[in-house]
């Protein structure tokens, strides 16, 4: 008889064995799950149940995370958000209820801290997916729908080729006219890591701080982070490898609100890029952008062309 409860040790060669069987657009090994999700200081073994067959084998399972607006204590005054960053069920058990059971788990996790609402992937601070692919899972959308989450929003990921990019002369022209301006666009140094830290938490909220921070925490490349800043004070920045050590991957990128539309972040985009395919880079890729936004222009304009869309899905609670 199959059973429903929290992950625990053992569970993980046959949790990540379901998860590339029911995620197949989306598979993960024993490191990054390690990393990305054992390694997450949101994660707690509530959070991901499991349930599993007579033999121990997980046949379903949710992943689901707590985040507050602007404090991760307890003693915030803000009601908690949650994230449903993955579920997935073995495709020889699916129409039996076991999704909605795992579905069921997680609300009653997420309700011992007064969560507010439940988001399917979407911006957790350390998001898998950005939302639900439909074209990958075509049943999902369905599921969802059936278990009372909206439908919100769509976003796409966007890839660019690097041995073809080459940075526009314009760029230099522009950087130029930041520096007579005293502004100097450069690789991060220790130096300014408060400024940075501080301009992050300040102009973007918690959830790209809590990125920052763990990467730097693990140790990853500071050189990998290009800035902007006005004498000591960062005002715009954007890296690459550092979010979960994958050297392609593009982001988190942004400027401060009174300093945009003054194309620092473009020249911040031509510089990793370009610093990407030094480094011997072959593609540089992002999870998440909403389409004909500002920023999806300047990918556009940059090289950048759609390879997926995900739609998000919130649900009251």
């Amino acid at each position: 008889m199959a059973s429903l409860r929290p992950f625990k040790a053992g569970d993980l060669k046959a949790l990540i064995n379901t998860w590339n069987q029911s995620l197949v657009a989306d598979p993960i090994n024993e490191q990054r799950f390690v990393s990305n999700i054992v390694g997450d200081p949101a994660m707690e073994p509530r959070g991901l149940p499991v349930i599993v067959d007579e033999k121990g084998l997980v046949i379903a399972f949710a992943y689901a995370t707590v985040s507050y607006p602007r404090s991760k204590s307890m003693e915030s005054t803000q009601r908690a958000v949650g994230w449903l960053n993955a579920i997935g069920v073995r495709p020889d058990k699916r129409r039996m209820g076991y999704g909605l059971q795992c579905i069921q788990a997680v609300r009653d996790y997420l309700a011992s801290y007064d969560c507010q609402s439940l988001s399917v992937a979407a911006f957790a601070p350390k998001y898998i997916m950005p939302g639900v692919d439909a074209e990958a899972y075509p049943e999902a959308p369905k599921f969802f729908q059936k278990m009372g989450f909206e439908p919100r929003a769509e976003v796409v990921s966007m890839q660019a080729n690097l041995r073809t990019f080459q940075v526009p002369p314009e760029i230099a022209e522009q950087e130029a006219a930041a520096n007579s301006r005293g502004i100097i666009i450069e690789a991060m140094s220790g130096e300014f890591l408060v400024s940075l830290l501080e301009f992050i938490h300040h102009d973007l909220g918690t959830q790209a701080d809590h990125v920052i921070r763990q990467a730097l925490g693990h140790g990853r490349n500071i050189q990998q982070i290009f800035v902007a800043r006005d004498a000591n004070d960062v005002i715009g920045y954007c890296m690459y490898g550092i979010y979960d050590g994958n050297p392609e991957r593009f982001g988190p990128f942004g400027v401060r609100s009174d300093q945009r539309g003054r194309h620092l972040g473009k020249i911040l985009l031509y510089r990793c890029m370009q610093a990407m395919k030094e480094n011997g880079l072959l593609t540089v890729w992002f999870k998440s952008t909403t389409e004909n936004s500002t920023a999806w222009h300047l990918y556009h304009r940059a090289g950048f062309r759609n390879i997926r869309r995900f739609s998000t899905f919130v649900k009251k609670l």
